[in-house]
């Protein structure tokens, strides 16, 4: 984890993570899951992208 942000006002919260392992990620948000609605977006860097590209 990289850290954590709350919004106070609509009572949400964003956390950043770095990792390279999609199911230890599913895992960690699985278990919140009965308290949180979690969503999860994968971002990667302007490298790995052209990489995507091709």
């Amino acid at each position: 984890m990289i850290g954590r942000w709350h919004n106070a006002s609509n009572r949400t919260g964003y956390s950043l993570f770095e990792a390279d392992d999609a199911v230890a990620m599913g895992k960690w948000s699985h278990q919140w899951s009965d308290l949180l609605t979690i969503e999860t977006s994968v971002v990667i860097d302007d490298e790995e992208f052209l990489k995507v590209l091709g």
